[in-house]
């Protein structure tokens, strides 16, 4: 079994016609015939059921779909953070992040002090999270309590950087935008949206409100550039913390929540099994100072 045959199995499988899928490929029809066939011939059964000139998976194909798409995953992921660690030397600092809104701050000034070493960001994936990983891409994560699991946390360093609080985006024309702090049942009354980010983050606000014996509202989620742009014309009102406004425009206000003096940690985590870097351990002594 080879991994072509797997992605010609697959391919098939989304399009459900051969001639379709070989042209995604750039490969001929009979290409993808034999490969499926050498295929089912390895397997001992059949994965498709033809009807016409269509293929559709049978319950054996269904159930081997399934475990193709994770192989083919899991091989370009490993691709990319083969990649990835080439780049990788001395003076580069990899930090994976839950909710990007919150450090563009930091970073921009990490960036500015230290213009040799090459910083970048990428957004720490929920299968990561919930599976328990830390990627050899990154030498840090940047993450709320309660964003990892257990089994990571104990697995890693980690430092307290700052407590952040729940909080209102709004724009400076909206009528709330001259309040001091907003209730949750005023809130829920408002058109809420909040940016795309981890599922901790929705998770911390559906709490708020249960434990306050508020009925959870209905809150639309978009991306950050779309939920600025709704705000900015005073069509909802986001979401989000406090701090998340030191990377934001001047014709925005963030109004504090009212929710007993609710706090959520926000930390940094490194893998405890490898000493860091000098340039990875100038990025922590700065994050220190910063914070």
């Amino acid at each position: 079994m080879e991994i072509t045959q797997l992605r010609y199995f697959m391919a098939v499988a989304k399009t459900g016609k051969i001639v379709t899928a070989a042209d995604n490929l750039f490969v001929t029809p009979p290409a993808i015939s034999t490969s499926i066939a050498q295929l089912e011939r390895e397997l001992g059964v059949q994965l498709f059921t033809r009807h016409a000139n269509r293929l559709q998976l049978n319950k054996q194909g269904e159930i081997f779909l399934g475990y193709v798409e994770a192989i083919l995953k899991s091989i370009n992921r490993a691709r990319t953070e083969i990649q990835e660690s080439i780049k990788s030397g001395p003076q580069h600092i990899s930090v994976a992040v839950t909710s990007s809104n919150l450090w563009i701050d930091l970073t921009a000034a990490f960036s500015l002090e230290y213009p040799h070493f090459i910083l970048t960001t990428g957004t720490m994936a929920t299968s990561d999270l919930l599976a328990g990983t830390f990627s050899s891409r990154f030498s840090f994560i940047l993450a709320s309590d309660g964003d990892l699991t257990p089994k990571l946390m104990d697995e890693c360093n980690s430092l307290l950087l700052f407590y952040d609080r729940p909080a209102v985006m709004v724009h400076k024309s909206h009528p709330l935008a001259h309040r001091d702090s907003l209730s949750l049942l005023e809130i829920s009354r408002q058109k809420l949206i909040w940016p795309r980010t981890n599922p901790n983050f929705t998770e911390k606000y559906y709490q708020l409100f249960r434990d306050n014996g508020i009925p959870i509202p209905v809150i639309c989620t978009y991306s950050y550039l779309i939920c600025q742009s709704m705000v900015a014309q005073s069509a909802a009102v986001a979401l989000t913390t406090m701090h998340a406004q030191n990377a934001c425009m001047e014709d925005f206000r963030f109004i504090p929540l009212e929710a007993n003096d609710t706090q959520w940690a926000q930390r940094m985590y490194w893998r405890g099994d490898r000493p860091l870097s000098d340039a990875e351990l100038s990025f922590r002594d700065f994050m220190i100072e910063y914070h």
